[in-house]
C-alpha cells in the first residue's frame, strides 16, 4: 500500500504525551490486535483487518490507530470488491467521517501527539487520491494541510520517528515535481527536497517500530521506477517479500526489480511465486495480477529477444489497461515502441514512444521515451 503511513508507536516517550487517552492503559491484548490487523492488512485481509480495527475504535478501547486502520482496510477492501475508481469515490466521504473522530477527540481530551498525527495522515488520502489523479496542484493544497497536522505532532513530540516517513513521501514527491509546485511548495514554508524525502524515508525503514514495512515498500517503489535504481529496489522489495511471502504486491516489485537487473533466471522464479499466489486473491486484485503477470511476461520475452511473444503479451497488458497506477504501462508502450524500432516500424515507434512521454509520471521510462523519439532504440542480436 504504497503512499499509506498506517502504524502506531507505542514507545513509552510517546505514551507519555497521550495524558487522558483510553489506550495508554490498555492491555497487550490491545497491542496484540493491533499487530494482528496490521498483518491482516498486508496479507489481504482486508474484511477481517478492518473489524479488528473497528473494535478498538469504540469509546470503550479507542486506540488512536483504529479508525484510520479500518478506514485504509474499506479502502482496500472495495478497490478489491469494486476497482479503483469507485473505490476511490468512496472513500472520500469515509475520509471526513474519519477526519471528525479525530477532531471531536481532540476537543474533548486535549493535544495529543498521535492523535494529530493521525489526523493529519487521514487527510494525506485526500492528496494519495489526487496522487493517483496525477492532479499534482491537489496533492499539494491537501497535502500541506496533512504535514501541518503532522507538524504540530512533530512540535508536540520531536522523537516520534513514525513522522519522518508521511514528511518523507510529501517532500519527495514535492522535490521532483514541476517548477510550479516547487514555488508554491516554497511559499508554504515547506522543502519540498526529494533528497530529504529519501533521508526521511530510510530513517523510518531503519528506525520507526511499526512504520518501516511500509517505508520500505515506498522505497522500493521510488527506485524501481523513478530513481532507476534497481538494486535498491530489489533489497527492499525482497525483504518485504520474505516477511510477507503471500503478498503479491512484493512479489510483483522483486520481479520487476530482477528483470531492470538482468537477472532473468530470479525473475522467472519469482514470476513463477506469484503465479502461485494467484489462487488465493480474488476481485479486482485477482484481475490486477493476471494482468501484470501479461506484463512480466512480455518483460521476460523481451529479455530473451522473442519480439513475437514479447508484442503480443504486452500489447495485451496496453488493451486491458484498468490499474490506478499507470507506471507499468509505461514500461509496456516503451518496450513496444522499442520492438517496433527493431522491426524498422519507425512510425509505429514514434507512437508508442509518444504515448509514453505523454504519461508525464515523473518516471525515467518517460524520459527514455522521449530520447527515443529522437534517436531509434537499437540492438546487437546475438545468433
Amino acid at each position: 500500500m504504497p503512499y499509506l503511513q498506517l502504524r502506531v508507536n507505542l514507545v513509552a516517550s510517546i505514551l507519555l504525551l497521550l495524558q487522558g487517552t483510553h489506550h495508554l492503559e490498555a492491555s497487550s491484548d490491545y497491542e496484540n490486535q493491533i499487530q494482528s490487523a496490521l498483518t491482516a492488512m498486508y496479507t489481504y485481509k482486508f474484511a477481517k483487518a478492518q473489524a479488528l480495527f473497528e473494535d478498538l475504535a469504540t469509546p470503550q478501547k479507542f486506540h488512536p490507530l483504529a479508525p484510520l486502520g479500518a478506514l485504509a482496510s474499506r479502502w482496500l477492501g472495495d478497490q478489491e470488491q469494486f476497482g479503483f475508481t469507485q473505490a476511490n469515490q468512496l472513500l472520500l466521504p469515509e475520509i471526513d467521517r474519519t477526519v471528525q473522530i479525530y477532531r471531536d477527540y481532540l476537543q474533548r481530551s486535549g493535544q495529543s501527539a498521535e492523535i494529530y498525527f493521525y489526523l493529519g495522515v487521514t487527510l494525506g488520502l485526500k492528496a494519495r487520491v489526487a496522487l493517483g489523479q496525477k492532479d499534482w496542484l491537489t496533492v499539494l493544497v491537501n497535502g500541506y494541510t496533512a504535514v501541518s497536522y503532522i507538524r504540530k505532532a512533530s512540535r508536540l513530540d520531536p522523537n516520534f520517528c513514525e513522522l519522518q516517513l508521511p514528511l518523507g513521501v510529501f517532500n519527495y514527491y514535492v522535490g521532483i515535481s514541476k517548477g510550479y509546485m516547487r514555488i508554491a511548495a516554497f511559499i508554504m514554508n515547506t522543502s519540498g527536497d526529494k533528497e530529504e524525502g529519501l533521508r526521511q524515508i530510510h530513517y523510518a525503514a531503519q528506525k520507526a517500530q511499526y512504520g518501516k514495512y511500509e517505508a520500505r515498500g515506498i522505497l522500493a517503489f521510488i527506485y524501481l521506477y523513478l530513481e532507476n535504481k534497481p538494486e535498491l529496489a530489489y533489497r527492499e522489495a525482497a525483504q518485504l517479500s520474505k516477511k510477507f511471502p503471500s503478498n503479491p504486491y512484493y512479489h510483483f516489485l522483486q520481479a520487476e526489480a530482477l528483470l531492470a537487473l538482468n537477472n532473468l533466471r530470479s525473475a522467472e522464479k519469482e514470476i513463477a511465486t506469484l503465479k502461485s499466489i494467484l489462487p488465493q486473491l480474488q476481485g479486482f486484485t485477482l484481475v490486477e495480477y493476471h494482468l501484470r503477470l501479461h506484463l512480466l511476461e512480455g518483460e521476460v520475452a523481451f529479455a530473451k529477444r522473442d519480439w513475437d511473444k514479447a508484442r503480443q503479451e504486452l500489447t495485451y497488458y496496453v488493451e486491458h489497461y484498468n490499474l490506478e497506477s499507470d507506471i507499468p504501462l509505461t514500461i509496456a508502450l516503451l518496450k513496444l515502441g522499442q520492438i517496433a524500432d527493431l522491426a524498422g516500424n519507425r512510425q509505429t515507434a514514434i507512437r508508442y514512444y509518444q504515448k509514453a512521454r505523454d504519461l508525464d509520471n515523473r518516471t525515467y521510462i518517460c524520459r527514455q521515451a522521449a530520447q527515443y523519439l529522437q534517436t531509434p532504440f537499437s540492438t546487437q542480436i546475438e545468433n
